[in-house]
């Protein structure tokens, strides 16, 4: 039951993204006879205090939210893959230096220090996907390493080892492919994490800028009114709720699927 409630969620959301361009979408436009106006049938979700559309923004912060953790999960994943694959793999003096500088970005809380690189590369979505995917890297990068330090240990790597084949093609061709799994699976929850780490950068100011909408920035404009419109930061705090929990759940769905436990080596 959570696995279709969790692909229902997540397709909508896509779908949502992607028929924007059909459905011509006005999320800037302004319109003062409706500032601050309630859910009703002209606008069904209500207009923020600029008389904007809540529901246009939302499906535009939708856009924002795919789209940073689409690229900030392919880069962190990508990077600490290869990280880890490599540490775990070669061994000796690679390997050590390579887990202590795991284990010090481990020490740092995640949220705090992607602030610290958001504030310092300044606002925007590059800059935003940019200080994301500098704190992402670390758990793949782990994950990877304990799966490298295990598959190196198989017979057929072994045999690959004896035919004389070079360290980069056992790398692509016999360990990577064999970790997908658990990395796929890491993936589904880093989704998750994105989102929720872009909207709280969005709702300090250091993410999306205005007039784009964000649904992070949606919740800091909405807090000024909800005891008059509260509707500007539930409809947001919803989104983002259902978004995350549905990724989560397809996530413990696919791990339970691929049958993935993890190794910490």
């Amino acid at each position: 039951m959570s696995r279709w409630f969790a692909i229902t969620i997540l397709l909508a959301w896509v779908m949502a993204v992607l028929m924007q361009p059909l459905l011509q979408t006005t999320p800037d436009v302004i319109h003062l006879d409706a500032i601050l106006a309630p859910p009703g049938p002209d606008y069904w979700l209500g207009n923020d205090a600029l008389g904007r559309s809540v529901g246009e923004r939302l499906l535009a912060g939708a856009e924002i939210a795919l789209l940073v953790s689409v690229a900030t999960v392919l880069i962190s994943a990508l990077a600490g893959t290869v990280i880890g694959a490599l540490s775990g793999y070669a061994g000796g003096m690679t390997d050590i230096v390579i887990s202590r500088i795991i284990d010090i970005m481990l020490a740092f809380p995640g949220i705090l220090l992607a602030i610290a690189l958001a504030a310092v590369l300044g606002p925007g979505i590059d800059n935003l996907v940019i200080a994301i995917s500098v704190v992402g890297w670390v758990g793949y990068a782990r994950l990877a390493r304990a799966q490298a330090l295990s598959l190196k240990q198989r017979e057929h790597v072994t045999a690959a080892i004896a035919l004389g084949s070079r360290q980069g093609r056992i790398l692509r061709r016999h360990i990577i492919p064999l970790m997908l799994a658990p990395l796929v699976v890491e993936a589904s929850f880093g989704i998750a994490a994105v989102i929720v780490a872009e909207a709280g950068l969005s709702f300090l100011g250091l993410g999306v800028q205005p007039p784009q909408a964000s649904w992070g920035s949606m919740i800091r404009e909405g807090a000024d009114f909800l005891l008059v419109a509260p509707h500007l930061a539930i409809f947001p705090g919803i989104a983002i709720f259902l978004v995350v929990l549905a990724a989560n759940l397809f996530g413990d769905w696919l791990r339970s699927r691929l049958n993935v436990r993890e190794k910490v080596g």
